[in-house]
């Protein structure tokens, strides 16, 4: 499986890494990057729809799911792309 290294979060930000049911992963395993931190838009505008399928809760805060599916490089510390969850071309 190809990959690509992506780096780490930008300061105020948090990556999580979750599997299909929206649980943590295990080191190195592959799952879905969420992002939590200041810069996390509030929805989009008119869609709850939309919405309510990207923006999940975890502890409290407000999250986005990416659709990109990623794995944590235990040597680097970096996360490394490997594809998407669905067919969007980004």
């Amino acid at each position: 499986m190809t990959s690509l290294p992506i780096g780490r979060p930008m300061t105020g930000y948090r990556i999580y890494l979750l599997d299909e049911y929206r649980q943590p992963v295990i080191p190195s395993q592959l799952g879905e990057i969420v992002i939590g931190g200041v810069g996390v838009f509030a929805g989009y505008y008119g869609r709850a729809d939309l919405t309510s399928q990207v923006l999940i809760d975890i502890d409290g805060e407000q999250c986005y799911a990416t659709g990109d599916l990623a794995r944590l490089d235990l040597r680097s510390g970096e996360l490394l792309f490997i594809g998407r969850r669905d067919f969007q071309v980004k």
